[in-house]
């Protein structure tokens, strides 16, 4: 329906209405006519599906492991699976998402509570594609692509590659992926886990989109690192011009500090909660 047909509906409705409410739809009209459309975000947001943060309510459940749902730019995906088959599955059911739906699945890196949840993905969708790290330890993935430097998927969303050296003496990763989604009110950088250096993750999508990274979710340091530590991450990281954070998969102490260095930019990652992502206009 046409925006002009909708106007020529009220109006005639209107007109039927007795006098002693003759000023009720005039003031209907000019509300439907200067309400924002916010139709986007019913399909832009991204939703945690599997984190250690509190759930939304009591239909999802929390765990150690770690899975986002996305629904933008067309495209409808997971970063990550998670770890147990009654949290992953379970919390998919309870969000209203079918596997049949997924365009793709996203992998940030070999650890279980990260990509275990691909086994009961593949059983009931054997064909569904798969991005991961170019390593060992995916060759009985299926149909998959690697990523080796970075990977664009539309004209807003791209998988980033990053490989570490020295990450091997925190968790024998050396590589992972990171998903980049550019809005309109800047880019939102997931990073999982963050086994690799999560800034070199934040300057590699400023190169790929010339803006600051507005928006950055995932783990929030090393687990052996000290508080201090988390301190320094937190402020370098809003040195750099991220504005707002979303620590998830990290301790509950770190999400703290993060909190209170980022102040009221600092969003909870509750599990099972729709996040609107703004489209770019």
């Amino acid at each position: 329906m046409r925006h002009s047909d909708r106007v020529d509906t009220i109006v005639k409705i209107g007109a039927l209405t007795p006098p002693r409410n003759r000023w009720v739809f005039p003031l209907a009209l000019l509300i439907f006519l200067h309400t924002p459309n916010i139709a986007w975000a019913e399909e832009n947001y991204y939703q945690i599906i599997n984190g250690t943060v509190d759930a939304i309510n009591n239909n999802f459940i929390t765990d150690r492991g770690y899975s986002v749902y996305v629904n933008f730019d067309g495209l409808r995906f997971l970063f990550d699976v998670g770890h147990k088959k009654k949290s992953f599955l379970g919390n998919m059911e309870a969000a209203g998402i079918g596997l049949a739906e997924l365009d793709f699945v996203a992998l940030s890196h070999r650890h279980d509570d990260h990509m275990r949840g691909w086994g009961f993905l593949r059983r009931e969708q054997p064909l569904l594609h798969i991005y991961v790290t170019p390593e060992s330890g995916f060759s009985h993935i299926g149909v998959s692509t690697e990523v080796i430097d970075h990977l664009k998927l539309s004209p807003n969303i791209y998988i980033i590659h990053t490989h570490d050296e020295s990450a091997s003496k925190y968790s024998n990763v050396y590589d992972e992926l990171s998903l980049l989604i550019v809005t309109k009110s800047g880019p939102y950088l997931f990073t999982s886990n963050s086994h690799t250096d999560f800034f070199t993750k934040i300057e590699q999508a400023e190169l790929l989109t010339g803006k600051k990274v507005y928006f950055h979710s995932g783990h929030t340091g090393r687990r052996v690192s000290p508080d201090d530590t988390i301190v320094a991450n937190a402020k370098k990281m809003k040195s750099m011009g991220v504005k707002q954070v979303s620590p998830s998969h990290s301790k509950l102490s770190h999400d703290r500090i993060f909190e209170e260095i980022f102040g009221t930019e600092y969003i909870p990652a509750v599990v099972g909660k729709k996040v609107p992502l703004e489209p770019v206009p």
